[in-house]
């Protein structure tokens, strides 16, 4: 079975709980909280896209459906932008992408049943497109407010700004940055950047969509949280391009399994988008690199009008970091599966790490797979984990995933997830199927998989 890519995005999104504005939102008693992207836009800009989230004060255990009630109130930047609902990230919402959303002038009123919280924490409420109005002009401002009621609770408000910007083209000069090191050991890469549009722009910053802990690279100017930001004040003239004054080097661990592989991107954003995206990080602070930077001179950029790039597909470029040595081999395992008709059991299936190197999810893209369980005809899943969810297999019927939690797994380490299940009075027996599955490129070569299905007789 195959794994889309697109589940990737969730994973990340679940641990990036933390990215919510700290002042901006005005949390109800229990601690929800709710934020809208904050917007920069050029005139003619077609559907960039602007996410709203809202987060409970604590993690909630059991994970339960929730009902969500909001308005986006636009009349602050009405002659400014437009927003359109766009739809909800899978695996979050039970249902379709048809829009929640009700409009009546410049309010947006909308309505969502069936949420849940990723990680107990996180709600994802959407995401909208974002259109500048035809009046739009660089440097005019504005303001969206959110006003949301999480199961009819006490309303919370958050306010987000909006900018309108010159328009600039920047884009990523190189095509890829692979590179590729054994456990312990550096690689290297060098981004470069070029101004492919007529405006002078005025600073940038390299972001790389990398776990801090694969990056030795400690520049003074470079600023460490969700990714990693490198800043960088030097203007870009029109049509040329730029290198930096030494190259980023990455890591991975001494104890890395081989095979492992750190697929991403990085991106060059404008210093206003840069501030944009800043501004959704819990307190507005990063923690910033203490060596010496990798250019010569000083953080920040000189003032002037906000600029964004309204084609910024050019500005990524993807980024592959992958560990050398001896691959690891996987295999899943189960409990006992005795239940009888009309019975109700408890069922633990997962998959151990045997080695060699050490298994790090939160780090390699294809270190976290996912451990997959079908079960026979008669038998119902009654309580699931909670880093588990259903989906359609492509043989039909329903199949049961489960991710890891980011939790390192050294030779020998377990991963375990304990389902309760429940038998109809009809039920005679049949085959439960536990196997690992990678939504990314296998960590172990074809010869290793022998051991990635078990079947468990229920009977």
């Amino acid at each position: 079975m195959k794994i889309s890519r697109l589940w990737l995005s969730l994973l990340p999104l679940a641990a990036a709980v933390l990215m919510v504005p700290a002042g901006a939102a005005h949390a109800a008693p229990g601690g929800f909280s709710v934020a809208l992207d904050a917007i920069t836009v050029a005139p003619g800009q077609k559907e960039k896209i602007a996410l709203l989230l809202g987060t409970l004060g604590e993690r909630e255990q059991p994970i339960r459906s929730h009902r969500l009630t909001y308005t986006v109130d636009l009349t602050a930047a009405a002659d400014l932008v437009d927003l359109e609902f766009g739809g909800f990230p899978i695996m979050i919402i039970a249902g379709d992408d048809e829009s929640p959303c009700e409009r009546s002038g410049a309010v947006l009123s909308c309505a969502v049943s069936g949420i849940r919280p990723v990680g107990g924490e996180l709600f994802s409420m959407g995401w909208f497109f974002v259109n500048p109005t035809a009046t739009a002009t660089p440097g005019a401002t504005g303001s969206i407010t959110v006003t949301a009621k999480l199961d009819g609770q006490a309303a919370v408000t958050s306010t987000s700004p909006v900018r309108v910007a010159e328009s600039v083209n920047l884009a990523a000069a190189n095509t890829s940055l692979a590179t590729s090191a054994p456990p312990g050991e550096l690689a290297s890469i060098q981004p470069r950047v070029r101004n492919a549009g007529k405006n002078t722009i005025e600073g940038t910053v390299l972001q790389l969509g990398i776990a801090r802990d694969l990056v030795a690279t400690d520049a003074s100017n470079c600023w460490f949280d969700v990714v990693v930001s490198c800043v960088f004040d030097t203007p870009l003239e029109p049509g040329r391009t730029y290198g930096l004054s030494a190259p980023v080097q990455l890591r991975p661990p001494a104890d890395a399994a081989g095979g492992s592989v750190a697929e991403t991107t990085a991106q060059w954003l404008t210093m206003s988008e840069w501030e944009d995206v800043r501004s959704m990080i819990r307190g507005g602070a990063s923690t910033a690199g203490t060596g010496a930077p990798l250019t010569l001179v000083p953080l920040g950029a000189s003032a002037g009008l906000p600029q964004v790039d309204p084609k910024p597909a050019s500005e990524y470029v993807e980024l592959i970091l992958t560990v050398r040595g001896k691959r690891p081999n996987l295999a899943a395992v189960a409990g006992s599966a005795e239940i009888p008709p009309g019975g109700r059991r408890t069922f633990r299936m997962g998959m151990v790490n045997l080695g060699p190197g050490t298994l790090r999810p939160d780090l390699f893209t294809n270190n976290a797979n996912f451990t997959a369980l079908s079960l026979p005809h008669g038998v119902k899943v009654a309580v699931a984990p909670d880093r588990c969810f259903r989906t359609i297999g492509e043989e039909a019927g329903w199949i049961w995933l489960c991710w890891p939690d980011g939790t390192a797994r050294g030779p020998g380490g377990q991963t375990w997830f304990t389902f309760v299940l429940t038998a109809s009075p009809t039920f005679r027996g049949g085959t439960a199927r536990v196997s690992i599955e990678a939504y990314s490129d296998p960590i172990e070569l074809p010869a290793a998989r022998g051991d990635n299905t078990v079947r468990v007789r229920m009977r």
